[in-house]
C-alpha cells in the first residue's frame, strides 16, 4: 500500500481501534507446574526401566532330572588371607579314587599344623577348582559377592552365581561361575573360570561336576 494510501485508512481508523491497538499486550502462555511435574515422573521412570533392563540378569539351566540351577549376578569378589597354620600334601590316586569315585581328579589334603587334624582338600576336577571343607574351619581364600539364590538339585541346596570383570587392556572380560553347598556337614565350594566367550562352557562344566559331587555324597573316611 502507498504511504498516502496508508495515511488515509489510518486516519478513517476510530479512535477505539487505535486505542486497542495501543494497549493490547502479548498473551503470556500459562505454566501448568503439574503437567512440569507428571513430565518429570515419567522421565525418570523411563530412566530407571532402562536402568533395570541393563542390569545383570540371573542365568538358568534346567538340569536332566528337571530341577532348576540359577546363577545369580555377583557384584564383587575379594580375597583375603586365611589365619591358618596348615599342612598340606598331595594325594595319591587311590585316595582319590576313594574320595571321587567317578571323577578325574587331582588335590591336595589340608591338616591343621598344631593337632593334624583333617581341615579338608583343594584341587580340581577338569576345568573345574574346588575347596571342600571337612570342619568349621574357612578354607577358601576368595568371597564373591551378591545377590543370593538357592535352588535345590536332588534335595541339596545350592547356592550358585557368577562373577564378570571389568575388561582389561584388550576389552576381554573374565566369567566366574561359582557353586557352594552342604553334604552331612561337609562344605563344597566349586569354581570354573574363563573368558567371556566361552560363559556357556564354562557353566556346563560347572554344572556338570556339581551333579557328580552330590550323585556321590559326602566324602568318605579315608584313613590317611
Amino acid at each position: 500500500m502507498k504511504t498516502q494510501r496508508l495515511s488515509h485508512a489510518l486516519a478513517n481508523l476510530s479512535d477505539r481501534y487505535i486505542s486497542e491497538a495501543i494497549e493490547y499486550t502479548t498473551p503470556v502462555s500459562k505454566r501448568h507446574p503439574f503437567r512440569m511435574a507428571s513430565l518429570a515422573a515419567c522421565l525418570v521412570l523411563i530412566l530407571a526401566l532402562g536402568l533395570w533392563q541393563l542390569r545383570p540378569q540371573s542365568q538358568v539351566i534346567t538340569l536332566a532330572s528337571g530341577d532348576t540351577l540359577c546363577f545369580a549376578p555377583a557384584s564383587s569378589l575379594s580375597s583375603q588371607n586365611l589365619a591358618l597354620s596348615v599342612r598340606s600334601r598331595e594325594l595319591a590316586s587311590a585316595e582319590l579314587e576313594l574320595l571321587f569315585p567317578g571323577l578325574s581328579a587331582s588335590a591336595i589334603g589340608i591338616w591343621n599344623q598344631e593337632d593334624l587334624s583333617l581341615l579338608g582338600f583343594e584341587g580340581n576336577i577338569g576345568t573345574v577348582n574346588f575347596t571342600i571343607s571337612t570342619t568349621n574351619a574357612i578354607l577358601q581364600d576368595t568371597f564373591i559377592e551378591g545377590h543370593e539364590t538357592t535352588s535345590y538339585v536332588n534335595g541339596v541346596a545350592i547356592q550358585a552365581g557368577y562373577y564378570r570383570s571389568r575388561a582389561n587392556s584388550h576389552g576381554i572380560r573374565t566369567m566366574i561361575y561359582y557353586a557352594t553347598f552342604m553334604l552331612d556337614g561337609q562344605t563344597f565350594y566349586i569354581e570354573c573360570a574363563g573368558e567371556e566367550s566361552t560363559q556357556e562352557t564354562l557353566r556346563i562344566d560347572l554344572t556338570q561336576v556339581l551333579c557328580q559331587l552330590i550323585e556321590n555324597g559326602p566324602l568318605p573316611d579315608v584313613d590317611f
